[in-house]
């Protein structure tokens, strides 16, 4: 199951990096929608 903080462990780095100098980030999450509406 996932979880709205998956993508830090991944792409965390490079988030922390990139964000402060003003980089435009953007995270796609994509899931079958089984639970969605």
């Amino acid at each position: 199951v996932a979880h709205p903080d998956d993508e830090s462990p991944g792409a965390g780095g490079s988030l922390a990096k990139y964000g402060p100098k003003g980089v435009q980030i953007y995270v796609v999450t994509a899931t079958r929608g089984e639970r969605g509406r």
